[in-house]
Order: structure tokens, then sequence, then C-alpha cells
């Protein structure tokens, strides 16, 4: 199974079309091309990824890598891999 961190990033680089992206380590560092459009999209995407439904109160949370993940765990996903 793939780690946590892998998958966020497929799903990222899918949804912005970015074949490099890099996931930043760091919380409050920004994602070019992830705007209001690209968080809904991204939104549906990790909902279809990790088989969750997540409350319209989780994805204004989501708004940072670590908080998408803090959310995931809530919702069982295995932060390791």
């Amino acid at each position: 199974m793939a780690s946590l961190r892998f998958r966020l990033t497929k799903v990222f680089r899918e949804v912005l079309d970015e074949d490099d992206l890099v996931l930043p380590e760091d919380p409050t560092e920004e994602i070019e091309g992830w705007d209001s459009l690209a968080h809904v999209e991204l939104m549906m995407a990790l909902e279809s990824e990790f088989d969750v439904a997540l409350t319209n109160e989780e994805t204004a949370e989501m708004t940072s890598i670590p908080a998408i993940e803090q959310v995931l765990s809530g919702h069982g996903v295995e932060v390791g891999g």
C-alpha cells in the first residue's frame, strides 16, 4: 500500500496537471495552481482516492497538506505505507 503522502502527491499532480509537483513539507507554503476551483476538484479527487465522504466543514479546513492529512487520518486513512 502506498503511503499517504505518495497518494496525495498523485492526486495533486493529476488535478493540477503538474507531473513533477512535489508537495511542500512547510504547511504555510502555497502550491501554485491551488485556487478555489482546484480546491473543489481536489476535494472530489481525494474523496474518490481515499473512499471517504468529506463534510463541508472538513473541506473548508483542508487548506494545507498537514490539514488534509489530519482530516484523512480522522477518516481512518493510514498515514504509513
